[in-house]
């Protein structure tokens, strides 16, 4: 049985939070508490309400959620919030914000209005349950008990040509990712990233990590040579994958008609399937981040038999310990990391 799950919905359309408050509260175990018209009105009932998950509105009057959820985040940093966001540039660049700051996870509304909030309910109340049950871990404070001060030199690894990194994430992994991305060296061999977001959320997603690193971070284009000192980002709606040109260098090829693979698209499996199909296997670096489901897992296991190191996240420090636990119960992780620890580890088998 599902334990009762109290709900906070804040959002400036009463349209919206009826209609939200009905379906939601059609499920089993979920009572919509409250309403909030604004982030003034948010701060106020959640201090006053203590709910269980709070459905937060990105762009409101008054005050917006994101300074709403500065707010929340700075009095509570265990409230779980998930966001709502329009799909426009702007919903998209506040939600990476807010993601950053702490939310949880976020949704965006339907592009066609309340007709299609069919299409994403059943998404929102495994959320809203998920939020419940998490007892989330707050890396800083992970890090002010030791695990900053780890020793990186301590740790045992192979010595490698590091010649290619491909990355693995989806809940939680904007906050790895802005922990991870800065310390990569202006020098690094190529980075292939995949963050699960829709189509309009990742050239946010990718503008955020090339404002943070060292090295050149954007969204990934069908046919780009992958080059040292560079970050590619797949593109929401579409799967990509690392193939070989005629000159044997690596390039990317992304594709918008692909079917899901795991359930996601993109898809970190098909990234990490391709790699395993083009390289010998010990040039590759693969990391493996917080996020709900298996994606990926069957790629890294395919890379680490061939020789590939792989990275795992480790438990305390993800938001959703799904996707790295699912490769390491198969034998595709070499080792786990807090994702303080995971940059130094990087930067050692990088030779930096």
């Amino acid at each position: 049985m599902f334990s009762e799950i109290s709900v906070l919905i804040v959002d400036d359309s009463s349209l919206l939070r009826r209609v939200a408050k009905d379906k939601i509260s059609a499920y089993r175990g979920i009572t919509v508490i409250g309403e909030a018209v604004d982030g003034v009105d948010a701060v106020d009932k959640v201090n006053r309400l203590k709910p269980d998950v709070v459905l937060m509105d990105c762009e409101m009057p008054v005050m917006d959620g994101i300074e709403a959820l500065r707010i929340i985040m700075s009095r509570d940093p265990g409230q779980k919030v998930i966001m709502f966001s329009n799909q426009t540039f702007f919903g998209a660049q506040a939600t990476i914000k807010a993601l950053e700051i702490g939310a949880i996870d976020f949704l965006a509304k339907p592009s066609g209005g309340l007709s299609e909030l069919d299409g994403i309910i059943n998404r929102l109340v495994a959320k809203i349950r998920f939020a419940k049950i998490k007892k989330e871990r707050i890396t800083h404070k992970k890090a002010a008990k030791g695990v900053a001060d780890f020793d990186i030199g301590s740790i045992r690894l192979p010595k490698r040509n590091i010649q290619l990194i491909g990355v693995g994430s989806s809940t939680g992994g904007v906050k790895a990712a802005l922990e991870i991305v800065p310390h990569f060296p202006a020098n690094s061999p190529p980075v292939v990233w995949v963050q699960h977001m829709p189509p309009s959320f990742t050239t946010s997603f990718a503008h955020r990590l090339n404002s943070s690193s060292n090295i050149d971070f954007r969204e990934g284009i069908d046919g780009d040579r992958l080059e040292q000192g560079k970050g590619y980002l797949a593109p929401g709606g579409k799967q990509i994958r690392v193939v070989k040109n005629r000159d044997d260098e690596y390039v990317l090829k992304i594709d918008e008609k692909l079917e899901k693979i795991s359930g996601h698209k993109p898809s970190a499996d098909s990234l990490f399937i391709s790699m395993s199909e083009v390289t010998k296997g010990p040039e590759v670096l693969a990391v493996i981040l917080s996020g709900m489901g298996s994606d990926g897992a069957k790629g890294l296991k395919m890379l680490h038999d061939k020789g590939a190191y792989v990275i795992g996240q480790n438990e305390d420090s993800c938001v959703v310990y799904g996707m790295p636990r699912s490769a390491k119960l198969i034998g595709a992780v070499d080792i786990e990391a807090d994702v303080t620890v995971i940059p130094g580890i990087i930067n050692k088998l990088l030779g930096k």
